[in-house]
């Protein structure tokens, strides 16, 4: 399928953008003007109609709820990165704060890499018959509940990060793909 040119208006500004990716249940955007190179998606759960013209595209036509979805994510997406632009000072000192409490969180919690080592060299101990299925049950236990207190933690950060930043853009709800991704394009390049 051919990339789609999309147009729109945000407050009164003009929006261009191409849809990258689409199908029945997804359709991906991006920005071409008046930013550049930053994207967003949507993903419509499992439609209940068995009309198959229900979606964002019907055979390789771009359905009307398709066009009309893809206008509203550019919009989305200007505003999104519009605010974040506006106020790129308090949202960058917000996101090294963020990245310094998650590597504490990493240091000091038994983190996804670290479950993963554990959980391999428990394996080894009960194949290499150290430790009995009881033990190995036990502290196998143990350390799932260790890890998924870390998981808790570190969504915990997430959370709090996201709700930071959208209250600093004034926006009800920013995703947190949507916030990584406008950190990449503001601040990490």
């Amino acid at each position: 399928m051919q990339q789609t040119i999309l147009s729109a208006v945000a407050d009164t500004k003009p929006l261009e953008g191409i849809i990258t990716r689409i199908s029945r249940h997804d359709i991906e955007i991006e920005m071409r003007s008046p930013y550049s190179g930053i994207s967003h998606h949507m993903h419509l759960p499992q439609l209940e109609s068995a009309d198959v013209r229900k979606g964002f595209v019907y055979d390789t036509a771009v359905t009307e709820e398709g066009k009309e979805t893809a206008e509203k994510l550019l919009q989305e997406l200007y505003r999104a990165a519009f605010a974040f632009e506006s106020h790129i000072d308090n949202i960058r000192m917000t996101y090294e704060n963020y990245l310094t409490a998650l590597r504490k969180l990493k240091s000091s919690a038994l983190n996804t890499e670290a479950f993963s080592e554990a959980r391999a060299a428990l394996n080894r101990e009960l194949f290499d018959g150290i430790l009995d299925r009881k033990k190995f049950d036990k502290r196998m236990n143990d350390l799932l509940k260790e890890h998924n207190q870390y998981l808790v933690r570190e969504r915990a950060l997430e959370l709090h990060f996201q709700i930071t930043i959208e209250h600093l853009c004034g926006i009800e709800y920013l995703p947190l793909h949507l916030i990584m991704e406008l950190i990449q394009s503001f601040i990490e390049d």
